[in-house]
């Protein structure tokens, strides 16, 4: 039953396939964890843990693939004409295998000298036009020696391939500029 739970939550996350490659731009997204609550056989809530390893692997399964060793998650500032993406690309030819999650429509306020900005963003984790599943919320820090780091917090609602699975999913991730 915990098996059939995680791969709810995993395919709760809805996972986009697409061709291209990652933009030069990218941050490697260092840390990911996300809690997935759904019910289980009794009518009964459990919980399930989702880590970044997971969202790669359900991801390589996806296209068929089953080795997650070459797979990186990474944020795309800009990456969708409407806002930011997270993506699992190769590591060798950043190659994008899929987007999990389109973090869209976002506002933001800018802290003084630009230092701290504080982003607003709906989720999207199915096709374009969809309608959007959540929000996260994501603190850019800029620091002195020009690296940016991003930590950010999602929580949303998705009933993808399963509709007696239903899951409230909480998480948050980091990230840092190359």
């Amino acid at each position: 039953m915990k098996s059939y739970n995680l791969f709810a939550c995993l395919a709760a996350a809805a996972l986009l396939q697409t061709t291209a490659l990652a933009q030069d731009n990218s941050y490697d997204i260092t840390a990911f964890q996300a809690t997935c609550r759904t019910l289980n056989g009794s009518g009964r809530l459990t919980t399930t843990v989702l880590t970044g390893r997971d969202v790669r692997r359900h991801c390589a399964t996806s296209v068929s693939e089953t080795n997650i060793d070459h797979l990186k998650l990474v944020y795309v500032p800009g990456g969708d004409q409407n806002g930011d993406l997270i993506q699992v690309v190769n590591k060798t030819n950043n190659a994008v295998v899929c987007t999990p999650f389109r973090l869209l429509f976002q506002k933001q306020v800018a802290g003084a000298g630009g230092v701290t900005v504080e982003r607003l963003a709906f989720i999207f984790t199915r096709v374009e036009g969809s309608d959007p599943v959540g929000s996260a919320t994501i603190t850019e820090t800029h620091t002195g020696s020009g690296r940016i780091l991003l930590s950010g917090r999602m929580q949303f609602y998705d009933e993808s391939f399963f509709p007696d699975a239903h899951a409230i999913i909480t998480g948050s991730f980091k990230a840092r500029s190359k």
